[in-house]
């Protein structure tokens, strides 16, 4: 374990105060966030897309099941799952440290307030941009809408897209911060095992519907699934930021084992992800949607690295850092742009879509770099004075 230790931090630049290890993960995140959709498009374009390269017998093509790049695509796919995980734990340590300097509750809740705002406006913003493209898009053939009530609806839970649903979680946790950080204070322990013991909960059923033959979950509210998954991670913030000196010295006696951690349960979570996809008899093509105990365990211990190593030999730290100091902005724009990309290279370009590591490249860059260049523009024009209320 020493010699793993020794390993992590050989070569390792200048030790990095925590707030800036955490702006270091929200980068690393939000890169992994951008390369999960990615692959999942990549993945598509190899399976049904495939008559548009090549000749093939039938949709969807599985003939590159089990090739380097299928294996490069599932890992992307897996091991970019810590990122939510990650960004729930970094917001949770900050609504923390600005609570703990409010000095009355009602202090505390015009603390949530003002944070709550400058989350809410940008994402009602970019989820009407997005009601909007789905729009136009349908009018290719019938201009189609959708009612009022169910565009309301989709704004409340965060279901403008896919990848939106982490504002509506957010928003609950921050609505909950002030009764969960005296919690945090007082019972820290206590939280972080209820917290846990839900999470392990959910993650368990679907191999209780294995095992029983019987599915479960498939009437549960997606909403409420996510705020299961992802409470833990809240309250691991805040419990960290407010008792973090009584933490240091257990994440010092475990800080030598959480790289063995994270090699360990990455391969656990590869190899339980293609299990369950090769038992998915259902899916046409393979299905890596199913995540589990182990994907948690991975994420934990990504996080909890990020806590104790002041020195984290990760290339292109300084980018990754201003990356992590753009990350709402980057979030909220580009759910869509993997999508329109892919699109785009499978209309213009078919022959692109042969080279399926080199088109997950493209994805990645086009759908980071476009955000940050409008970002940057928005920020050196005339309408600068509205940069946070476009991006946070």
């Amino acid at each position: 374990m020493a010699r793993a230790l020794s390993l992590v931090e050989r070569g390792a630049s200048a030790p990095l105060s925590l707030p800036r290890r955490l702006l270091l993960a929200n980068g690393l995140a939000i890169l992994a966030v951008v390369a999960h959709h990615a692959a999942a498009w990549v993945l598509l374009a190899m399976f049904w897309w495939a008559d548009s390269f090549s000749t093939v017998a039938a949709l969807p093509d599985l003939s590159r099941v089990g090739s380097p790049s299928y294996y490069f695509l599932l890992a992307v796919n897996v091991l970019t799952r810590f990122s939510v995980p990650t960004f729930v734990f970094v917001s949770g340590f900050f609504t923390a440290y600005a609570l703990k300097g409010a000095g009355t509750v009602r202090q505390g809740w015009r603390v949530i307030f003002s944070r709550l705002v400058w989350l809410l406006v940008p994402y009602v913003i970019w989820s009407l941009v997005i009601f909007i493209a789905r729009w136009v898009e349908s009018c290719e053939e019938v201009c189609q809408a959708e009612s009022l009530t169910t565009y309301a609806q989709k704004l409340l839970l965060g279901e403008a897209t896919g990848a939106y649903y982490y504002v509506f979680v957010l928003t609950v946790f921050m609505l909950s911060a002030p009764l969960l950080a005296l919690v945090a204070r007082v019972r820290g322990r206590q939280l972080l095992a209820v917290s846990w013991l839900i999470l392990f909960a959910v993650r368990s059923l679907p191999y209780l519907s294995l095992l029983t033959g019987t599915p479960l979950l498939t009437d549960a509210p997606a909403p409420l699934l996510h705020i299961c998954l992802l409470l833990f991670y809240f309250a691991l913030g805040l419990v960290y930021r407010t008792q973090m000196e009584a933490l240091k010295p257990w994440l010092g006696r475990i800080k030598p084992y959480l790289p063995v951690l994270i090699v360990a349960f990455g391969l656990l979570s590869l190899i339980d992800s293609e299990w369950f996809s090769r038992l998915n008899t259902n899916a046409l093509s393979p299905d890596h949607a199913h995540s589990s105990l182990f994907v948690e365990g991975y994420s934990l211990a990504i996080i909890l690295a990020f806590a104790a190593f002041e020195r984290i030999p990760i290339p292109g730290t300084r980018a990754l850092m201003a990356l992590g100091g753009a990350v709402y902005g980057v979030y909220l724009l580009h759910p869509l742009l993997p999508e329109y990309l892919a699109r785009a290279v499978h209309r213009f370009f078919p022959w692109f879509l042969a080279y399926p590591l080199a088109l997950q490249l493209f994805l990645v860059a086009g759908s980071i770099g476009l955000p940050l260049l409008f970002m940057h523009a928005v920020r050196r024009s005339p309408f600068k004075r509205y940069y946070r209320y476009l991006f946070g």
